[in-house]
């Protein structure tokens, strides 16, 4: 495992919840979120609202951990992708927060 600057274990990390474009796009947007989770998968546990329009995958639930963790040269990240079409409604960010 690649040292890292203040690493703090899975379980004691906070979790984020992100609203941008989906992380696994090449947008402006996206590329730019990629890079801050990526560099911070060893501080922060991560949950993407990751919206595009009318999106492929809306209502699909993605485990991005692995490839996070290939990136990132850690053992443990964890990062969801929850994707939708435009940036989700109240209710979606609601539940988000709720679970």
């Amino acid at each position: 495992m690649k040292e890292k600057f203040r690493y703090v274990k899975r379980e004691d990390r906070k979790k984020i919840l992100l609203l941008s474009d989906d992380l696994r796009l090449h947008s402006g947007v996206a590329t730019m979120a990629r890079e801050i989770v990526i560099q911070t998968a060893h501080h922060f546990n991560w949950v993407n609202l990751g919206g595009a329009i009318k999106h492929p995958d809306e209502g699909k639930v993605f485990d991005l951990s692995a490839d996070v963790n290939k990136e990132a040269g850690i053992e443990d990240a964890d990062i969801k992708l929850f994707a939708t079409s435009g940036y989700g409604n109240a209710d979606t960010v609601r539940k988000l927060i709720q679970t």
